[in-house]
């Protein structure tokens, strides 16, 4: 696979067109880099002869005629629709399209983060669906398909922008940074990034041979500090997720224990033979065990109580 929009490609093909310039004219209309004559007849061999049935629309009665499409992953196309007919669009949309490329680059067969990405630049209304946009990876951007050496040539061949260059290179901070979408880090990984960045600053300054200036002592102090707090505020995180976690603990185990104790003692053989012998009042009376109670359950009783109410 050398093209991403390889499918589009054979969509083409199987329409019959008459010349290849047709081929190359509908690229150009959706702005796809055209295939190359040795490419074209090496899809054509890809496709294999076309059934007796064909026609030039799809329908539903034709089903050997479908079939033949479905097997090539091109009936989708073929029927067309309101998913087709914006991915196609988004073809035309030029910075909403270099996004979504850039995105599916980065997280490959993705439509769903793709389009929670999208809608955090642009108004929702305008962003295809999820469909739609599941369709146009398909059909004109598969990039996750294609051998990395494939990948690197096309985008060679074609003009990409920085975003295309961070994605490629998997550098999601910095392709986040060039389309402007707040990156979604918990608070311990930006607590652990400022760390880090500390440390980073404070070794490559130890290791300098030359004298620090005024300036960047000033620089380094900052930084120590920010690293400071932000050292003691993941260890109150870290605190209070492990304090959370013991009174879980602690609970659960109240709880046995309370349940434990209401477990009637096993009686020892002397204690059953002294049973027998006891009147009915008596053995009653000695059977009746005095059962701790449980404050867990009790709670619990009275939770059921007040949601009966």
């Amino acid at each position: 696979m050398e093209y991403p929009h390889e499918r589009y490609l054979l969509y083409l093909l199987s329409q019959q067109p008459e010349a290849e310039w047709e081929v190359q004219e509908q690229c150009s209309d959706l702005s796809l880099l055209p295939p190359s004559q040795g490419y074209t007849r090496k899809l054509l061999k890809q496709l294999g002869d076309e059934p007796a049935n064909w026609q030039p629309k799809w329908t539903r009665g034709n089903v050997e005629f479908r079939r033949w499409l479905r097997d090539r992953g091109l009936e989708t196309l073929w029927r067309g629709g309101q998913a087709v007919q914006d991915a196609m669009k988004l073809c035309l949309l030029e910075a909403m399209r270099e996004d979504a490329e850039s995105l599916f680059l980065l997280h490959g067969n993705d439509a769903e983060t793709v389009r929670e990405m999208l809608v955090l630049k642009y108004p929702e209304r305008t962003v295809p669906s999820e469909e739609a946009l599941q369709v146009f990876y398909d059909t004109f951007w598969a990039v996750a398909e294609m051998p990395h050496r494939a990948l690197w040539n096309f985008l060679e061949m074609r003009d990409h922008s920085d975003k295309i260059q961070a994605a490629a290179e998997g550098d999601k901070s910095a392709l986040y940074g060039v389309l402007g979408i707040v990156e979604k880090v918990s608070t311990t990984e930006a607590l652990d990034n400022i760390i880090a960045l500390m440390n980073h600053q404070m070794v490559q300054a130890r290791r300098s041979v030359k004298a620090i200036a005024g300036n960047q002592l000033v620089g380094l102090a900052a930084i120590g500090r920010l690293g400071v707090e932000a050292i003691d505020r993941r260890e109150e995180i870290n605190q209070l997720t492990d304090d959370g976690e013991d009174d879980l603990k602690k609970a659960a185990n109240q709880f046995r224990l309370g349940r434990i104790r209401q477990r009637r003692p096993i009686l020892s053989l002397d204690e059953l033979q002294a049973l027998e012998s006891m009147d009915d009042e008596d053995r009653q009376a000695a059977s009746a065990i005095e059962v701790a109670p449980n404050p867990a359950e009790e709670e619990m009783n009275n939770v059921r109580e007040f949601r009966g109410k």
